[in-house]
């Protein structure tokens, strides 16, 4: 999750069905201040989240997917969404399990757009 303040996106888990969590630490992942989303696919967690090294906004320039063999304790970057040239945000992913498909929908405050990654383009 991310918290305001702290330059890494921090990990924690809940075993009451999200009523309280436990803080774990904090991942290698810089904080962008924005939203994350993540979403369990076949044996790994895949998140997709911004990637700057500051808390500011003008910074969020382009998406970044990471995947999580190991109960999200690391994650590995394996693909950027969009370039330089513009500030994007707000992902959401969706998965087709039966065409082994995954969907990552953003914005740019302005229009919205939609990447499609097959499984085996992200290693899953």
């Amino acid at each position: 999750m991310r918290s305001s303040g702290i330059p890494y996106i921090i990990s924690a888990e809940s075993f009451d069905f999200g009523r309280t969590w436990i803080y774990k630490d904090n991942t290698n992942i810089p904080n962008a201040n924005s939203k994350i989303s993540l979403q369990t696919v076949r044996d790994k967690v895949v998140m997709v989240s911004n990637t700057c090294t500051s808390l500011s906004f003008n910074d969020r320039r382009h998406l970044q997917i990471n995947i999580s063999a190991d109960q999200c304790r690391t994650w590995v970057p394996v693909s950027y969404i969009e370039g330089e040239n513009g500030h994007f945000f707000y992902p959401h992913i969706a998965v087709d399990e039966e065409n082994e498909i995954i969907y990552i929908a953003y914005e740019d405050a302005v229009r919205h757009y939609v990447a499609k990654y097959t499984f085996s383009e992200l290693g899953l």
